[in-house]
């Protein structure tokens, strides 16, 4: 109504209290609803026509009975139209990012890793990109696949060492006659005396192998 710009507008709405009441909130805000910047792109991107047509056709829809305040109280905005943080899900992006994750899991608890992949996989992903802009989408592939082979062995190497760490801390089986941890030692201690006791041929030397030929008799 005042010709104000979006900073001077955004400063009289949190210096009075009537402009609030007028912008539909119940209690006075000390924040803005909404990003100044946003608003200027908004209305840039309508236009000044365009938002004096939609104000009178929602003018005109109010006196003509169309629209009842109940349908003011809540507004549906489209949000895909609206700039959001995800980014296009590219393989070598996912397959980078699961790197990433599964190496911070590990780093969290403790888990030695064999490899991180972490500086390979980077490197691969930015390669990867130059590649499909360049048009080399045979060598691109072959990227990826090195990617999601290097994420598939990170995956089985935590798997492992969880797995190890698993039967070790594992409780008695309560098959065992005697419940005690020393019952279980004796049974592992058992089970590696088994495989060490099992035949093995002895070894011959090569001089052991070759039979001396037997000496001629004289007539």
């Amino acid at each position: 109504m005042d010709g104000l710009s979006d900073e001077a507008l955004c400063a009289r709405f949190l210096d009075s209290p009537y402009v609030q009441l007028f912008c539909g909130e119940t209690h006075f805000q000390h924040a803005l609803p909404l990003d100044r910047f946003s608003m200027t792109r908004w209305r840039q991107r309508i236009g000044a026509e365009r938002l004096e047509l939609l104000l009178a056709e929602t003018l005109a829809a109010e006196r003509a009975g169309a629209a009842e305040p109940k349908h003011f109280e809540r507004v549906t905005v489209d949000t895909t139209v609206q700039p959001k943080t995800v980014a296009h899900p590219t393989d070598s992006k996912l397959l980078h990012r699961g790197v990433e994750i599964l190496g911070c899991l590990a780093r969290r608890h403790g888990v030695a890793l064999r490899q991180s992949y972490t500086r390979v996989s980077t490197h691969a992903r930015r390669e990867v990109a130059r590649l499909i802009h360049r048009g080399r989408h045979r060598k691109a592939e072959r990227k990826v696949s090195r990617m999601r082979t290097w994420l598939g062995r990170l995956a089985r190497d935590i798997t492992r060492k969880i797995a190890g760490a698993a039967e070790a801390v594992r409780p008695p089986s309560p098959h065992c006659s005697r419940a005690s941890p020393s019952c279980c030692a004796n049974g592992a201690t058992t089970a590696v005396a088994r495989r060490s006791m099992r035949y093995t041929p002895p070894r011959r030397s090569a001089s052991a192998r070759v039979r001396p030929a037997p000496a001629s008799s004289s007539a």
